[in-house]
């Protein structure tokens, strides 16, 4: 993890990255060989760590009471794109469990798109959700309507060939009329329903090699099902994906796996270590400073490799501020990072749009272009009991519903705050980021006026 410690839908079939096809990895009460993609094995069960409460993440890992799990992470509310269903989150769109609203389970063998159940796709074709809501399985590499993914059409008269529109089909294909009459460029050496030429169709439990109709796949192919038609294609089990060493054994792409000779396995992007089933950044991650399973105590921190003291700066005036709404300009959010306190001059500060209850969605924000171990934060605002020097009570920023820090894909809630004058806040452990938010923030004050909370200065103190 480098930043932490750490509309057509289409779902290719094998891979089905984000989907969950319904069905069992064993009987109750018996410890199974394996479990099914997406989930995993705690103690005897077969667990899907995305979203169980009691396992978020990772196993025997439980989300505090009111809690939810959602992308294996406990918070206090489901983000964007997901539905709350018990104490667990749900994209309802493609979950085969709860497809279009909390506890709609697909039949067996069936898929969630665009929260309806329909038919899984045979290798080698995707699912998509075209006008008027219709589903069909297409082949993206020769379909001209969809020609590298959905509703991507080729213009008229032009042709598809490996996914990419042009005017002639590429050597050992032909223009052959497929889907709806539409013309594609067939692999007729390889297409079961084109073998050899257009319209030679192979038999059930036959498939095309080397433009022939046969029961027999080439050296260190296996026969397996779906392919063109659903008649079944020969895989090349030692690096196919979707049939990776047997038929059906997909790899995780999504996890930055791959098939090699005839094994799943994860695949880091350069500068990241493999510990375990994660890829790492070990020259920050607190957890692997350096080497896996290495990790820095102490209040320390991970920097080049090496646990380190953590020597506090303020790194406010480095970040850029930003708000939803509210002042601009000689009250907008350039003087949270200035300098000057309310103590030294209190008209110099920027006021946000917020009223006095939680539950909106206004929200102030630093963003740096570099990461920072972020440890701790102070908040100079007015007071809510006491005038200050100019004659100013309320507009407190003393609550905010959720401390957040962006972990390279979304938002992590790590607490929140409820206080009437200044305050500071210590982050549960440090953060390794390139923003942080103030979520949800409202007026804790009574007196005065209660709406648009002012910030004289937002002070982020981080490890240098």
């Amino acid at each position: 993890m480098s930043l932490s410690r750490l509309a057509k839908i289409a779902l290719t079939a094998g891979t089905l990255i984000g989907l969950a096809i319904v069905g069992c990895s064993s009987a109750p009460g018996q410890t199974p060989q394996t479990c099914g993609a997406g989930e995993t094995l705690c103690g005897k069960e077969c667990i899907d760590t995305v979203a169980d409460p009691a396992n978020c993440g990772a196993c025997a890992t439980a989300c505090k009471p009111g809690e939810v799990c959602g992308a294996g992470a406990c918070a206090l509310t489901c983000g964007a794109g997901s539905t709350q269903c018990g104490a667990s989150c749900f994209d309802t769109n493609v979950d085969a469990q709860n497809c279009g609203g909390c506890g709609k389970s697909c039949n067996v063998g069936e898929v969630c798109a665009a929260g309806k159940c329909a038919a899984q796709c045979p290798a080698q074709q995707t699912l998509c959700v075209g006008d008027g809501g219709a589903i069909s399985c297409i082949s993206p590499t020769t379909d001209a309507k969809n020609c590298g993914g959905c509703g991507a059409a080729c213009d008229p008269g032009k042709v598809c060939s490996a996914g990419k529109c042009g005017d002639t089909c590429g050597v050992n294909e032909q223009l052959c009329k497929g889907m709806n009459n539409a013309p594609y460029c067939s692999a007729v050496q390889t297409d079961n329903k084109n073998c050899g030429t257009c319209g030679n169709v192979c038999s059930a439990g036959q498939t095309c090699v080397g433009g022939k109709c046969s029961g027999n796949c080439g050296l260190s192919e296996t026969l397996c099902p779906g392919g063109d038609g659903g008649i079944g294609y020969c895989a090349k089990t030692d690096t196919d994906q979707a049939n990776c060493g047997a038929c059906g054994s997909v790899c995780k792409d999504s996890n930055g796996e791959i098939c090699v000779n005839g094994k799943c396995q994860l695949q880091c992007s350069q500068g990241l270590a493999q510990c375990g089933k994660q890829c790492i950044d070990l020259t920050s991650d607190r957890d692997n400073c350096g080497k896996c399973g290495q990790p820095c105590g102490g209040g320390l921190f991970c920097a080049g490799s090496k646990c380190t003291a953590c020597t506090n700066i303020n790194i406010a005036s480095l970040g850029s501020p930003t708000a939803s709404s509210g002042g601009s300009g000689q009250y907008g959010p350039s003087n949270w990072n200035d300098g000057v306190l309310e103590i030294n001059n209190c008209n110099v500060w920027g006021w946000i749009s917020a009223n006095n209850v939680p539950g909106g969605n206004e929200w102030a924000q630093y963003t740096w272009q570099a990461p920072h171990t972020i440890t701790k934060m102070h908040m100079d605002t007015l007071s809510a009991t006491v005038t200050n020097t100019c004659g100013g009570l309320g507009r407190t920023l003393g609550g905010v519903t959720f401390v957040q820090w962006w972990d390279g894909a979304k938002w992590v809630t790590d607490g929140k705050v409820n206080l009437l004058d200044d305050w500071d806040y210590t982050f549960t452990s440090p953060v390794t980021t390139t923003q942080i938010r103030l979520y949800d923030l409202y007026c804790t004050n009574s007196l005065g006026q209660t709406s648009n909370p002012v910030i004289f200065e937002w002070t982020v103190t981080a490890c240098n």
